[in-house]
C-alpha cells in the first residue's frame, strides 16, 4: 500500500506574542443534575452564535448541551433502541446477514431474551458531536445490532454482532432526529480503536469527514499502513480515504488507540488533521504538513522506545509500558475566524503525580507560528482538563475540575 507523502512546509520558529493566562473573561458553573454527571471531557463545540456549549464525555458516552452561563439545555445519548432502528434502516448486512430485532429473538425453547441483557451486549455509544448551525448538532458514535445468518432464517438466536459507526442530526430545541448509518461497518472482527475522534462537516453539510477505525492488517506479525480519515456523503455513503497512519505511527506500532485524529475545515472546506502523539498539523488536501513549534517538550523518546521494543519482539507494543514517555498530547484543532489553525496541547511536565500545562497555538496554514497562551496545571480556579478555542468570539473555552464541581472558563484570545 502506497503512503501519501506530505511535504513539509512553516518558516523557522519565530518569538510568538503571549497571551496573559490570567485573562479570565467569565467563570460559570456546569449545571449536572441527575444522569448527567460530568466524568470526562472528551470534545466541547460551539453553536455558531457562540451561547451554547456541545460537551462529550466519553466515560458515560453522553452528550450534554450547556448554554454560556451553565444552564443545562438538552442531553443526548445512544440507546438501545437505536440497534432496532438501525435494523428497520438497513436490514441486511453484507451478503450473508440478516440484522436482527432485540425482541425477535428467541433462544432453543422460544424465550425473549431479557432487555438488560440486550443492553449488555449491544453497548451503543455517542462519542463525538459538533454544532451544525445554532439548532443543530452532528452527533458520532457507534451502534450495534445482532445479527444471524441469512441462510437459515429458521434459527431465532443471533451467531454475530454488527456494528455501524452512526451519525445522528438532531434539534436541540424540539428533539427530533435523523438516523444515518454510514458505509463504515464491521462484524465479528478484532478492533484496535473504536471512538470517532475526528469529526467536522462541509458547510453545506454534503460531506462528513470521519476518522476511520484502525483494522489489524498481520502479515507474518507484523504491521500494515492503515487508512485513518475518510469522508461520507450525507447519506452515510462512503466517498474516499484521505489519508493513512503517519510513518510515525505505523513504523513504530504503538497502541494505535493512542494515534487517533483530529480534524477541522479551513475557509476553503479543505480538511486539516492532527494526531494525538504527534504535535504536526496535516494538510489533507495539498498533502503539506508542519511542526508545531516552541512546545516545552517533544515525543522523539517516546516513538524511539515504541520502535525499539517492536525491533526486539515483532508485536504491537503495550502501551502500559512506555505511555510514561508521553510528554505531548494533542488536544484538538480548530480555525479561527483569520482562517488560521488554532492547536491545543496538553504537555506533561510531571508523571506521578500527574501535572501538565496546556500550550494554546495559533499557526497560519503555512506553519508560522502567530500567537502562544500557556494554561497551568493548577489553576486557582480547579484543575483544567480541556480546552477549546471558540472561533465566534475568538476566546478560549476550558473545562475545571474543581472541589464544588465542573466550571466553564472563559479565556481572551483575540485583540
Amino acid at each position: 500500500m502506497l503512503l501519501p507523502v506530505f511535504s513539509c512546509t512553516g518558516a523557522a520558529a519565530t518569538k510568538p506574542s503571549t497571551i496573559d493566562s490570567t485573562a479570565l473573561v467569565s467563570l460559570v458553573a456546569l449545571d449536572e443534575p441527575g444522569d448527567t454527571i460530568i466524568h470526562e471531557v472528551q470534545n466541547l463545540s460551539l453553536s455558531p452564535d457562540g451561547q451554547e456549549v456541545l460537551l462529550v464525555d466519553e466515560s458515560t458516552g453522553r452528550g450534554s448541551i450547556f448554554s454560556r452561563s451553565g444552564r443545562l439545555i438538552r442531553s443526548y445519548y445512544f440507546s438501545a433502541s437505536m440497534s432496532d432502528s438501525i435494523v428497520a434502516i438497513n436490514p441486511h448486512f453484507f451478503d450473508h446477514l440478516v440484522l436482527m430485532r432485540g425482541d425477535h429473538i428467541r433462544d432453543s425453547i422460544g424465550r425473549a431474551m431479557p432487555l438488560l441483557l440486550q443492553r449488555k451486549n449491544l453497548p451503543n455509544a455517542l462519542e463525538n458531536g459538533i454544532f451544525l448551525n445554532d439548532t443543530e448538532v452532528l452527533l458520532a458514535g457507534h451502534v450495534l445490532a445482532f445479527a444471524r445468518a441469512r441462510e437459515d432464517p429458521s434459527f431465532s438466536m443471533p451467531t454475530n454482532i454488527a456494528k455501524f459507526t452512526t451519525l445522528v442530526i438532531a434539534n436541540t430545541r424540539d428533539g427530533k432526529y435523523r438516523i444515518i448509518p454510514t458505509e463504515h461497518q464491521r462484524v465479528n472482527e478484532y478492533q484496535i480503536y473504536q471512538e470517532c475522534n475526528g469529526l467536522t462537516c462541509s458547510r453545506d453539510r454534503s460531506v462528513v469527514y470521519l476518522d476511520e477505525e484502525y483494522w489489524l492488517g498481520f502479515k507474518k506479525n507484523l504491521y500494515d499502513s492503515m487508512w485513518a480519515v475518510a469522508s461520507f456523503a450525507s447519506s452515510g455513503k462512503k466517498l474516499v480515504d484521505l489519508a493513512l497512519l503517519p510513518p510515525e505511527c505505523h513504523n513504530s506500532v504503538i497502541d494505535y488507540g493512542n494515534m487517533r485524529p483530529h480534524l477541522c475545515l479551513d475557509s476553503s472546506d479543505h480538511p486539516h488533521a492532527a494526531f494525538n502523539t504527534l504535535p504536526r498539523i496535516y494538510d489533507l488536501a495539498n498533502r503539506t504538513s508542519f511542526e508545531l513549534k516552541n512546545l516545552p517538550f517533544n515525543n522523539d523518546t517516546f516513538f524511539r522506545a515504541g520502535k525499539t521494543v517492536f525491533m526486539r519482539h515483532q508485536k504491537s507494543v503495550n502501551m502500559d509500558s512506555i505511555g510514561a514517555l508521553i510528554r505531548v498530547w494533542m488536544l484538538n484543532i480548530s480555525v479561527s475566524k483569520r482562517n488560521t489553525i488554532i492547536a491545543v496541547t496538553s504537555n506533561k511536565i510531571q508523571w506521578y503525580p500527574w501535572k501538565y500545562i496546556f500550550v494554546i497555538q495559533e499557526y497560519s496554514l503555512d506553519g508560522d507560528l502567530l500567537k502562544q497562551m500557556e494554561l497551568p496545571y493548577n489553576l486557582s480556579i480547579g484543575m483544567p482538563l480541556y480546552a477549546t478555542y471558540d472561533p465566534q468570539n475568538d476566546q478560549v473555552l476550558v473545562t475545571v475540575q474543581s472541589p464544588d464541581g465542573w466550571k466553564l472558563a472563559t479565556y481572551r484570545w483575540g485583540n
